[in-house]
């Protein structure tokens, strides 16, 4: 059985020579006072766990749940290592949200999903400089 063991966004995420990730600025909010929001640069960091050696095509996506719109789509193949593990560092950016809301981020095998996260984009108001 194939099974997400972790998903989340960050700024930023690297692999050591040793083979340990480090995660930096794990969000699960953009905030933003304009009409739309913009990540210009991140990092999805997942861990997929299941039967050593098996290769697989993962399908990520992130969709707003308020409206149907299909921001980033992505397929890859991978293949889990002799302890049945497969760590992802996928870089993501340049993806523009038109909707305020929640965002879900779906990660599936073919049709299986094996989990998901979400994203929340908040709008704030504008902040005006202070007069002098």
């Amino acid at each position: 059985m194939t099974e997400l063991k972790y998903a989340l966004l960050c700024d930023y995420a690297l692999v050591s020579q040793d083979g340990k990730v480090s995660i930096i600025g794990e969000f699960d909010r953009i905030y933003t006072s304009g009409k739309s929001a913009t990540l210009l640069r991140g990092f999805l960091v997942a861990k997929i766990k299941g039967d050593p050696g098996r290769e697989m095509s993962i399908n990520i996506k992130i969709d707003c749940l308020s409206a149907k719109e299909d921001v980033f789509n992505t397929k890859l193949r991978l293949k889990l290592d002799e302890k049945g593990t497969s760590g992802l560092i996928i870089e993501i950016g340049n993806i523009t949200f038109s909707k305020f809301g929640v965002y879900k981020i779906l990660i599936q095998e073919e049709e299986n999903l094996l989990g998901h996260m979400t994203l929340d984009i908040v709008k704030v108001p504008e902040i005006k400089a202070a007069k002098a």
